[in-house]
C-alpha cells in the first residue's frame, strides 16, 4: 500500500439485499500523524509522503483493493483514505473494513481540528424533488447539522436565495427556473464556485457532505455513514415541509436499531473521540 496521486477507476460494490441496491455511498477520511514533523520537512512533500509510506507497508489490510491512499496537500504530515463505492448491502456484509481504522489509529493516525470526513452519495439515486429535501435538511438546520458534525470552525452554507425555491418551489429570482438551476445556484460561492460546503453538488456524479471533522475512530466512522444514510431515507419519504432537525431526530432514534451510532452521535456528539 503507497500513496498515489491520482484517482483509480472507480468500482463499486454492490450486493442485493434489504437496502436499495443502486443507493451507493463512499468517503474521504483526511488524517493527520499524531507525531510533530520536523520544521525543517514542513514544506518537504518527499519527506512527508515517505514516512506516510512507511506507515502503510507495515500495515496488513484485507481491504487494500477497497481504499486507496493519497497525498493531501492541506495536511501537514498525513494522508486521505478515500474508499472505492459501495452500497448498504455491501457494508453490512463487510463491516470489518471500516474496523481497520483501528491500525491507522494504532499506527498515529487520527482527525485534527483541519483534517474532514467527507461522504459521497451517488448523485443518481435523486430525482428534483428528494434533492430539494436534502438540501433543506443540510442547509437550514444549521445550529444541529454543526453540533453533529464535530467541527468547531464556521461553515459555508446556501446562497440565501434559494431558499424560497427549495421550501416552496419557486424564487423571485428569474434565473432559478430548472433543476440544472437548482444545482448550479446550491453550490457555494467565494470568489467563484467553492466546495467547501456543507451539502457539496458540485462533483459530477456524486453530492458530497462535507460537514464532518476528521477521524480514525471506527465508532465515529459508523456514526458519520448511518447519519448520511438516514438522511437519504428521511427525506426521500418525508414531506418538504416536514423536514426539519426535530422531525429526523425522531426518525432516527425511532430505527436506533438500523443506525444506533448515529443515534449516540445525536443525544451526545461529546460522547465520540477523536
Amino acid at each position: 500500500m503507497r500513496l498515489r496521486y491520482n484517482n483509480p477507476k472507480m468500482v463499486a460494490r454492490k450486493m442485493n439485499g434489504k437496502y436499495p441496491r443502486g443507493l451507493t455511498f463512499g468517503f474521504e477520511a483526511e488524517l493527520e500523524s499524531k507525531y510533530d514533523i520536523e520544521r525543517d520537512d514542513y514544506w518537504d512533500m518527499t519527506k512527508r509522503e515517505k514516512r506516510a509510506n512507511e506507515v502503510l507497508q507495515d500495515m496488513e489490510c484485507s481491504y487494500k483493493n477497497f481504499y486507496f491512499f493519497k497525498s493531501e496537500g492541506s495536511l501537514d504530515d498525513g494522508l486521505e483514505v478515500v474508499s472505492h463505492p459501495f452500497n448498504w448491502n455491501w457494508l453490512q456484509k463487510h463491516s470489518d473494513a471500516i474496523d481497520w481504522f483501528s491500525d491507522l489509529q494504532k499506527n498515529g493516525f487520527q482527525g485534527k481540528r483541519t483534517c474532514g470526513f467527507h461522504v459521497h452519495i451517488g448523485r443518481n439515486y435523486f430525482g428534483k424533488a428528494h434533492l430539494k429535501k436534502m438540501l433543506k435538511l443540510y442547509y437550514y438546520n444549521e445550529k444541529f447539522i454543526k453540533k453533529v458534525s464535530k467541527r468547531n470552525g464556521d461553515m459555508l452554507f446556501c446562497d440565501p436565495t434559494l431558499k424560497p425555491f427549495v421550501e416552496y418551489g419557486s424564487s423571485t429570482d428569474s434565473t432559478l427556473t430548472t433543476p440544472n438551476d437548482l444545482v448550479k445556484r446550491s453550490k457555494c460561492f467565494w470568489g467563484g464556485i467553492d466546495k467547501h460546503c456543507a451539502l457539496n453538488l458540485y462533483p459530477k456524479n456524486t453530492i458530497e457532505v462535507r460537514i464532518f471533522r476528521g477521524t480514525s475512530n471506527k465508532k465515529l466512522i459508523w456514526a458519520y455513514l448511518e447519519f448520511v444514510k438516514a438522511s437519504v431515507m428521511f427525506t426521500e419519504v418525508t414531506a418538504l415541509k416536514d423536514i426539519d432537525a426535530k422531525n429526523f431526530k425522531r426518525y432516527v432514534i425511532g430505527k436506533r436499531k438500523e443506525y444506533p451510532h448515529a443515534v449516540s452521535l445525536i443525544r451526545n456528539p461529546a460522547g465520540f473521540k477523536f
